[in-house]
């Protein structure tokens, strides 16, 4: 069906006259702009294409009336016949453009215009230039009514009950004569409270003190208060909320004891507010985020149009640029941003709007535990909760049919624990928690910045103790989770991470099979159609005692092979026998600490999880000796198997074992000419054009794998 009711047997043939149909609705319609500009300027020109040369003329930046002398092409989004957002037109550049980004615009009508007679272009709302206008304190009225009252789509969003208060909170006092406070709340103390959650930005020039803290309970220095935190009571009193709780202000900051009493009741503050106000637009606590120029509104431009040529009175649209929210909200649109990309894989959205708030670590689980978070971004207001993301900009949320916040959600238990269905959806949750820790909540996590790198940890402690009450009869250990421990050790630092190396942590409490022992972002390589090792056993890990820096001992059981790393400038290079090469990654990506460790022992070998399906080789965990090295003996002379011997000294892990290392057939020179060698194959899971040593077929490797399956396991420790 197409989204107008209009045949579309005399439609544009460069535009469609904007009738797409339902097979447009993932990839959308691409129009070149030369086509684009003939059609608007000929002597009877479409209207739709008139409108939108007008628009991408108009919108861009700069303005010109030439954007296909350096921009090859426009691809309209297409989307569900029961959202009416803005159109969103992304222009690409020519590959020749120097300098030159992909930009990306939308149209829409606003309640106040009449319909177009192009529904593809939707409603939308004009974006105050100040963050608590009129239409913004109503819209987050609204958002924050129909999510506490689980009204329309907001099902999968928690009862709401009152929560006891924190130790301290600010009230807000009104704009006239009361002035905010601080406030010791009573054992018991019930109130609905609003969090900030905002960057320091250095240091913070009003904080609680000892010597402060019955001075701030009887007013606290308005003239003094950075315009970040006026701005977040500004924003509570407009909400009716009577408290907030801001850390700098709410915490003793000089005193060592109050600081680790509320402090490990952080995670606990922000998953019982009533909000949480995310300053994103704010990059320190004297910026602000209500007004300029933090808050940065993109100019608007009004377009007439005629419905056809001789048409009577015009109708009018508005175009501008699209508003990037904050990396909180990745999902603006119906196109994910992976689909973003054009040709050149270069992509419209990368960086555009990510915030510094969205960069900083202890920020994530701020995030994901509070059940609402009203966002200031730089161009826009927005909403997140456990059912939507919403922006100030679309009428409806794309962003919610294509994903809710994957996130939040995970988080969400059900709401009637007695009945089947919610049994059922109970094991779902849990299967999801399982998958989505190392899906989602790691990967994400450790892209983020943290000051204190030994804080790796402690920063997303809050967030495991919230999982928790998904994952009955599970626990976590630094980092990890025992139920699915297996899979949960096959992480490897990210070597797509551009400029950003990866160091071993020390004294952070983490054992060194955890990802919470390095610095790196973190990827999961399990792959589906892997066969995992029946003689791999997961027997103990030893937890280390509470608020102590010692880290857990892992007890496992597997086979053991003995591997040569080579020199540190072959750092993704491993053999497990002359003919036999491996692809490995190295946890710590960085030269000096390589050298070091390479030192340190003479034996390094690999601990084997499973094979990968395609006869891709065994993957696992690369693993530097222990003390008892020696003690590994074979049945085959190449060393490549292992006896049942105890290892009692623990083993560190250094990398993760990715499969056989191999290559594009390799073209050897011979009488005939170039010849490609029959022996070497691509493997897909290698990062690049890498060499088999010696060359080898398929079935001597499959003949080595089994036998190394086949053979007796080895029970190490690794610390």
């Amino acid at each position: 069906m197409p989204l107008l009711s209009q045949t579309t047997n005399n439609a544009c043939p460069t535009c469609l006259s904007l009738l797409l149909k339902d097979d447009y609705v993932d990839n959308g319609l691409r129009i070149p702009l030369s086509e684009l500009r003939a059609s608007a300027t000929s002597t009877s020109p479409c209207s739709a294409c008139l409108l939108l040369w007008q628009a991408v003329c108009t919108g861009m930046k700069p303005p010109t009336q030439r954007p296909d002398m350096a921009y090859r092409s426009m691809r309209l989004e297409g989307r569900p016949l029961t959202y009416w957002d803005p159109l969103v037109i992304h222009v690409y550049p020519d590959r020749v453009a120097w300098g030159k980004t992909v930009q990306t615009l939308q149209l829409y009508i606003t309640n106040d215009d009449k319909p177009t007679p192009w529904k593809l272009i939707g409603r939308g709302y004009h974006i105050s230039e100040h963050g608590l206008s009129d239409n913004c304190v109503s819209l987050a009225r609204e958002w924050l009514d129909m999510c506490v009252n689980t009204k329309g789509k907001h099902k999968n969003c928690p009862p709401v009950s009152i929560p006891e208060l924190p130790t301290r909170v600010v009230f807000v006092g009104d704009h006239h004569s009361t002035a905010p406070r601080l406030v010791l709340s009573s054992p018991g103390q019930r109130a609905h409270y609003a969090a900030l959650s905002h960057c320091w930005g250095g240091s913070t020039p009003t904080m609680t003190t000892t010597d402060n803290l019955h001075l701030y309970t009887v007013s606290l220095p308005t003239d003094q208060l950075p315009r970040t935190f006026l701005d977040a009571i500004k924003v509570a009193r407009a909400l009716r909320i009577e408290y907030i709780w801001i850390d700098s202000l709410c915490i003793v900051q000089d005193s060592p004891e109050d600081w680790q009493r509320e402090a490990s009741r952080m995670a606990q503050v922000y998953a019982n507010a009533h909000v949480t106000i995310s300053a994103d637009a704010a990059a320190d606590s004297a910026a602000g985020f209500l007004d300029a120029p933090s808050r940065q509104v993109p100019a608007t431009f009004t377009l007439p149009y005629k419905e056809s040529v001789g048409a009577p009175g015009p109708g009018v649209a508005h175009v501008r640029q699209r508003g990037f929210l904050a990396e909180e909200l990745p999902f603006h649109t119906w196109t994910s941003r992976n689909e973003d990309e054009d040709e050149d894989g270069r992509d419209s959205d990368a960086d555009s709007g990510r915030s510094k708030l969205s960069t900083r670590g202890w920020v994530f689980q701020e995030r994901l535990l509070s059940p609402r978070t009203l966002h200031f971004a730089r161009n826009e207001m927005a909403w997140e909760c456990r059912s939507v993301c919403e922006c100030e900009c679309s009428a409806t949320s794309l962003r919610t049919l294509r994903t809710r916040s994957v996130m939040k959600h995970f988080l969400q238990p059900p709401h009637n624990e007695g009945d089947a269905d919610s049994n059922a959806n109970r094991n779902g949750n849990v299967s999801s928690a399982e998958s989505s820790w190392r899906v989602d909540i790691i990967p994400a996590y450790t892209q983020l910045d943290l000051t204190v790198q030994t804080d790796r940890l402690p920063a997303i402690a809050g967030l495991a103790q919230a999982a928790e009450t998904l994952r009955r009869n599970d626990r976590y250990v630094a980092g990890l989770w025992r139920n699915s421990l297996r899979d949960d050790l096959l992480w490897a630092v990210s070597v797509n991470a551009l400029g950003k190396t990866s160091r071993r942590i020390v004294g952070g409490g983490a054992p060194t099979w955890s990802w919470a022992s390095v610095t790196g972002s973190i990827t999961y390589h399990i792959k589906s159609g892997a066969e995992m090792d029946p003689g791999l056993s997961v027997l103990d890990v030893g937890v280390s005692a509470e608020g102590l820096r010692t880290s857990p001992v892992l007890s496992i059981r597997g086979h053991l092979i003995k591997v040569d790393l080579g020199t540190p400038w072959s750092h993704n290079m491993a053999n497990a026998t002359p003919d036999i090469g491996l692809t490995v990654v190295r946890d710590v990506l960085n030269m000096t600490e390589d050298i070091e460790d390479l030192a340190k022992a003479s034996c390094h070998y690999g601990l084997i999880f499973g094979s990968s399906a395609k006869g891709n080789g065994p993957f696992g965990l690369l693993l530097r000796g222990g003390g008892d090295q020696n003690l590994i003996s074979s049945g085959q002379p190449d060393g490549s198997r292992s006896s049942g011997v105890n290892m009692k000294t623990p083993f560190r892990r250094i990398g993760y074992v990715q499969g056989y290392r191999a290559a594009r057939r390799i073209r050897r020179w011979g009488s005939g000419g170039w010849d490609s060698d029959s022996d070497d194959f691509f493997d897909e899971n290698d990062h690049g054009p890498v060499f088999t040593p010696g060359g080898m077929k398929d079935e001597k490797r499959q003949r080595w794998l089994e036998g190394v399956l086949q053979g007796e396991t080895t029970t190490l420790k690794i610390a």
